[in-house]
């Protein structure tokens, strides 16, 4: 049966930054001077679905069907205008527990109000600098060339120059002069539902999906390109010249340094992997003769496996591949780690029994990354508080469980981090040396708890 859906919305925004006297002064220790700031955006949007069965009970297909949307987004009081997302997806059974499966996106995202209107503000990040007398930048086939470019742009004494410290002043700002970020999603995959009758195999099933983002005019920061493009890391800067885009973003005093760098649409993103996930249900009683009460086990594999994570911060700068890398990445910046391990994955084992309770023993396990910094010749070099270092392979274990006292009252306990596994710690790092969105920065730990139904 062909099915639709249509809807629509509007949405305003408002931004208000009232800078305190102190701070609009920059009087305030550890934070640069900013002001105040207002802005609004208006928002309206048009939008519908329709599914559309397409074949039923052929002999080539099971099934086919397809779905399509589209949204229109107006956006007023910016420059941005409309702009259009669409999708088309589809989904054909070949046979009982095959299915094949594919989606195409355009999608758009306008520029949220933060990055639009927020006032002026002050970071500073890790940085190596590529003036350093020791650096990769000064001590490769182009050393020369740009040994000069640093000495053009204010660096002293070149001779000897090192960096004040091991971070650099950022200057940054929103700006409704954004763009929206276009993306083009690409997936395709299967799924499969085991059709074997017999017990140990008929709890059996599994997806493979693989998935390509194609992300254009990304919105960011990209105080790392500004700096390292400005010295032709990335073929933006082949001349070294100073009155490059990036190096006029940059302003040197002695061996410190400041950079401009506020919200901006960058070249784009280039991103693909593969999902796979595994789920294994065996009932006990079916499969080893064991007694009802003693339940079903269950495993649950899930992972990801990165191919590319390509990003190109400027349009004439090539491509730089981050997958498998972890520290400052363009276009991020400020005081955040980016961290893309090649692989990762999470298996769960789970024991149901007495009708009532469960036990569950979970492990994460997150692939070995080495630093950004090697994709810009600094491997094994000193930099800040040690060696240049990245991150080995680490894996979390995890138990708990949960009980029925009644069918309204419900206990649960567990261990996170049995092993009492220590975050790994990299250099350089935006972080205090390690990045807690990825790893495990408090250890062993454990919990209770009851939940009870009304």
């Amino acid at each position: 049966m062909m099915k639709f859906s249509l809807g629509a919305d509007y949405r305003e925004n408002t931004y208000q930054f009232l800078a305190d006297p102190l701070l609009a002064a920059g009087d305030v220790s550890g934070f640069g001077a900013s002001k105040s700031e207002t802005g609004q955006t208006y928002n309206q949007e048009f939008f519908g679905e329709l599914y559309v069965p397409l074949i039923k009970d052929a002999p080539w297909a099971e099934f086919v069907s397809v779905t399509l949307g589209a949204r229109l987004t107006e956006q007023a009081n910016t420059f941005h205008g409309n702009a259009w997302t669409w999708k088309a997806e589809g989904d054909w059974g070949i046979v009982p527990g095959i299915t094949v499966r594919g989606s195409y996106n355009v999608a758009t995202r306008m520029p949220n109000i933060s990055e639009l209107f927020s006032t002026s503000f002050a970071d500073s990040p890790s940085a190596a600098d590529p003036c350093n007398a020791d650096s990769p930048f000064r001590t490769g086939t182009n050393g020369a060339q740009v040994t000069a470019l640093c000495a053009a742009m204010g660096a002293s004494p070149i001779g000897t120059f090192q960096q004040a410290n091991g971070q650099v002043s950022v200057l940054s700002a929103g700006t409704t002069a954004l763009k929206p970020e276009t993306a083009n999603t690409f997936t395709v995959g299967t799924a499969w539902q085991s059709q074997f009758s017999g017990p140990w195999l008929s709890g059996l099933s599994a997806t493979l999906d693989y998935w390509n983002i194609d992300l254009h005019s990304p919105i960011g920061i990209d105080s790392f390109d500004i700096l390292y493009g400005c010295y032709n890391y990335d073929g933006s800067n082949p001349t070294y010249s100073a009155s490059n885009a990036n190096c006029q973003k940059i302003l040197r005093s002695g061996a410190s340094m400041y950079i401009f760098g506020n919200e901006a649409n960058l070249a784009k993103y280039q991103i693909d992997g593969l999902d796979l996930a595994v789920d294994w249900n065996l009932n006990l009683a079916d499969t080893i003769g064991a007694d009802p009460m003693w339940g079903s086990l269950n495993f649950d594999l899930s992972g990801t496996y990165l191919f590319s994570y390509i990003v190109q911060g400027s349009p004439t700068g090539l491509g730089i591949d981050y997958a498998g890398t972890i520290g400052a990445t363009s276009p991020i910046g400020g005081n955040t780690d980016g961290s893309y391990p090649n692989l990762k994955f999470q298996f769960t084992t789970t024991w149901n029994l007495l009708d009532k309770a469960s036990i569950s023993a979970r492990l994460n396990y997150i692939d070995a990354m080495k630093s950004s910094l090697d994709l810009v010749g600094w491997t094994g070099k000193n930099f800040g508080v040690g060696t240049v270092k990245g991150t080995s392979a680490t894996m979390y274990l995890d138990l708990y469980g949960s009980y029925a006292i009644t069918d309204y009252l419900t206990v649960r306990a567990g261990i996170n981090n049995v092993l009492d596994q220590s975050p790994r710690f990299y250099n350089p790092s935006q972080q205090d040396g390690t990045d807690p969105a990825t790893y495990d920065i408090i250890g062993r730990r454990f919990f209770v708890g009851v939940g009870a139904k009304f």
